[in-house]
């Protein structure tokens, strides 16, 4: 790697990520990963990938989100997965919440990091998740970048009015308008019963490229109203 920091690489990637289509996307992740995917993945990939389109093609996922650098106990977010469903009255045999933990750090050079930086810049290419749940740190970069929905469009006027206290306006990295990009978790009761975040603000934000963004609000309303 050359002079620039691995934050301004991540940068730059998804900047090129973000103009492609989703086909465009796979294919220039692949170009660009493949020696160290090969290495690293291998017969892993193959396999993930088959296994993701036999599950796709018989589960219909409702909703995906993902909580970065929390305390990364993968049988606690499967509770919490299992939680929401019924938050939202039940989950069909052939539906599928998916909710799991990630770590995130723009400084580990490690293959580690590296790994967990090419599997967060592919996800937000892929449009697949829904929300993050995230530190503040990790909330500043990514919205840096473009990548989270304003959200006065998605909630309603009650709820704009019940999270007022929680609402965090920022302005679009492109536009410089302000708008609502996230909601201040850090005092809710599911986060806290889990201790999933140590102190610090707590950020929920929808992604950019999700076609769940309701769905992403009712997980909010989950975790505030518990």
């Amino acid at each position: 790697m050359d002079e620039r920091s691995l934050k301004e690489v991540i940068r730059e990637e998804w900047k090129k990520l973000s103009g492609l289509t989703w086909g465009q996307r796979l294919g220039y992740v692949w170009e660009y990963y493949k020696p160290l995917m090969l290495g690293i993945l291998g017969v892993i990939v193959v396999i993930s990938i088959a296994v993701t389109m036999y599950r796709n093609a018989q589960i219909e996922t409702i909703f995906q989100g993902y909580l970065i650098n929390c305390s990364n106990l993968s049988d606690i977010t499967e509770q919490m997965g299992q939680e929401f469903g019924d938050y939202l009255g039940g989950v069909e045999n052939n539906q599928e919440i998916l909710l799991s933990p990630l770590s995130y750090d723009p400084e580990d050079t490690t293959q580690y990091g590296v790994a967990n930086q090419m599997k967060l810049t592919t996800l937000m290419a892929a449009g697949d998740v829904d929300v993050f749940i995230m530190d503040e740190e990790t909330y500043g970069e990514l919205q840096n970048l473009g990548a989270f929905k304003e959200l006065s469009g998605l909630m309603t006027s009650e709820q704009m009015e019940k999270w007022e206290a929680y609402l965090h306006y920022d302005r679009d990295p492109e536009s410089g308008e302000e708008g609502v990009y996230a909601l201040e978790l850090d005092t809710s009761p599911v986060l806290e019963k889990y201790q999933l975040y140590g102190g610090g603000t707590v950020y929920g934000a929808v992604m950019v490229g999700s076609s769940r963004g309701e769905t992403g609000i009712q997980f909010f309303e989950y975790l505030m109203n518990e």
